[in-house]
């Protein structure tokens, strides 16, 4: 089928009355969205709102991102063919609920014949569907907006901190004496970080302990106390990690935990290698070798690592590091899987625990792991008064937002850890302006005045959206009450394309400009850092890590070789004819993978 179909605007935030009419030829082959898009096309409409058509009673929901389902089942991804419109017909397109551009159509002929797609065969009268902001929208009266030269997100240079001028820690002898025992056991070597165990302190509390250095360059035991920060150990574990190196860069410092962390010097502050010199000097120790610092680390969501910050952390610290000396002892050359050890995800079942008995650590039986909730992201009602007040302003366009952690180390306040800052980022996506970002120190403790702060930015710009766009659950949650006290549509989609792009400039930039480019980032491009000119120092400590995958790859137990997925054993076989591997070690691997 093709049907001819007229089109009137009949009203709309800009019309004024007048005649604005397109008569066109559509296919049956269309769907809805296909004939909303050829509409909006005729009349030099942009596409990115939400649009409904009524037909026949019946309403068909659409956007222009995705067609999921509706609240009535149907959508606009339904064909003209299957609605069966006849000659004289009349229904309606209603297009951005903001604005209520409303649309008659009326079916003028249909053909039983095939049509190549939509043409417009008369035009009549013009609408614009936005004002001209180029008046009513600029930086002397229309709001502050990022500039790259302006402070650095409205922190002083005071507020900035090194970190090594802040730090000033040393930790007990009693705890460097069980670092040094605890590292001699060589227990990662024996069981994974994927491999926990529930510990039981003197003092009756209890946490999990996580092993790591079997594969990777950590090595560390970590403690996850009962309670929140149980979740943190589950998110880090059991998540992919994030591509967007700025995303990833928050999960991982979302830890909640202590941990005896063992690294190489330039890793550590000077405070930290002060400290071990001393102990190592006064007992004959010497350091040899990679990770041969022990240092102390607790690990706070949205801060900078630091060290524990009270006694009865170090203390269950140094219980854990004892327990895990006792269960190397008993497990000797067992298998750890007797005792309970399993490699899989813990959250799906017993894990050991361990007691101390008697002065002695040891296995007590299994522990199911207690039941843990996911942080709610905090939901501040607005200020009534400002809401109202943007709720009468102009309606048009949209912003696209996001909450992100922002790389820039803030000093805390009296010695306490240096902390990263949360920013809502804005976009006003029609006329790609990002709204100047003021930060936070802490979501949870004030998620109100991040909202505020919009409220505040829209007030100035006298600007209401129409449709506010989040892509991840914490923006959407953040931002509901906001969206109904000014009767924005807030929606949330799989992609921000334009505010992303805006977003890693500005934390790119944010990185360099507060010496937060730390070189991990995923995506790491010289062209932005003009100090980058020699590619070989990247490429030599990838060869590296590489060498060092292997040599621990000779020590693995069989039993973590044999569980090893096959993917796993396909790439190392792909590194190893490479032919970068040296002939000794390759044939070693090969040996130890059983590989051909």
């Amino acid at each position: 089928m093709v049907y001819r179909l007229k089109v009137n605007v009949t009203s709309g935030a800009l019309w004024k009355g007048q005649k604005v009419e397109r008569v066109m030829e559509v296919p049956g082959t269309c769907t809805l969205k296909d004939l909303c898009l050829g509409i909006l096309d005729a009349i030099d409409f942009d596409f990115d709102h939400l649009f409904e058509f009524t037909i026949r009673g019946r309403t068909y929901e659409g956007e222009p991102y995705e067609d999921g389902e509706t609240s009535n089942g149907r959508n606009a991804r339904t064909k003209l063919s299957s609605l069966k419109l006849k000659k004289g017909e009349i229904f309606e397109l209603w297009y951005d609920f903001g604005d209520d551009w409303m649309f008659s159509i009326e079916v003028e002929e249909a053909r039983r014949e095939t049509g190549s797609g939509i043409r417009v065969l008369s035009a009549v009268g013009n609408v614009e569907q936005y004002p001209d902001f180029d008046d009513e929208w600029d930086d002397e009266d229309g709001g502050d907006f990022y500039d790259e030269d302006s402070p650095v997100l409205g922190f002083d240079e005071d507020d900035m901190t090194t970190l090594e001028d802040d730090f000033d820690y040393t930790a007990p002898d009693d705890l460097f004496e069980t670092a040094f025992r605890y590292k001699k056991t060589k227990f990662w070597k024996k069981i994974s970080g994927d491999e926990p165990f529930w510990i039981r302190f003197t003092d009756g509390s209890e946490g999990l302990v996580s092993v790591m250095g079997q594969v990777g360059e950590h090595c560390a035991a970590a403690v996850y106390m009962a309670g929140d920060p149980l979740y943190t150990y589950y998110a880090v574990s059991t998540q992919e990690p994030n591509p967007v190196w700025y995303l990833e860069r928050e999960r991982v410092l979302s830890q909640d935990c202590v941990q005896m962390v063992f690294d190489n010097q330039e890793y550590l502050f000077d405070a930290e290698i002060d400290a071990a010199r001393s102990y190592a000097q006064r007992h004959g120790i010497r350091f040899s070798g990679k990770n041969a610092f022990p240092h102390f680390v607790r690990f706070s969501p949205s801060k900078n690592p630091w060290h524990p910050e009270t006694e009865t952390e170090e203390q269950h610290l140094k219980e854990a590091a004892e327990a895990c000396i006792a269960i190397s002892e008993i497990i000797g050359k067992k298998k750890p899987r007797e005792f309970g050890f399993q490699r899989m995800t813990p959250f799906l079942r017993e894990i050991p625990l361990v007691v101390c008995e008697g002065g002695k650590w040891k296995f007590s039986g299994m522990k199911t792991l207690p039941r843990f909730k996911e942080p709610e992201t905090p939901q501040p009602m607005p200020d009534a008064k400002k809401m109202a007040k943007v709720k009468k302003y102009r309606t048009d366009g949209t912003l696209e937002t996001r909450l992100v952690m922002v790389p820039a180390t803030i000093r805390g306040e009296n010695g306490q850890a240096p902390y990263y800052p949360y920013l809502l980022m804005a976009l006003h996506r029609e006329k790609e302006i990002l709204l100047f970002p003021e930060t936070v120190k802490s979501l949870d403790e004030e998620a109100g005045r991040i909202v505020d702060i919009l409220l505040d930015q829209l007030i100035e710009a006298k600007w209401k959206p129409a449709r506010i766009l989040a892509e991840d659950k914490r923006t959407f949650t953040l931002l509901t009450p906001l969206a109904e006290g000014i009767g924005a549509k807030l929606t949330k989609v799989p992609a921000l394309d334009m505010l992303d792009e805006f977003l890693d400039d500005f934390m790119r930039s944010t990185a360099r400009r507060t010496g937060e480019w730390a070189g991990d980032m995923d995506d790491y491009d010289p062209e932005y850092d003009e100090d980058f000119d020699d590619e070989a120092e990247e490429s030599e400590s990838a060869f590296e890590d590489i060498l060092a995958l292997f040599h621990t790859l000779v020590d693995m137990p069989d039993y973590v070789i044999k569980s090893m997925p096959r993917e796993m054993k396909n790439q190392l076989r792909d590194l190893l004819e490479q032919g970068i591997v040296p002939p000794e070690l390759a044939a070693k691997v090969r040996k130890k993978l059983k590989l051909k």
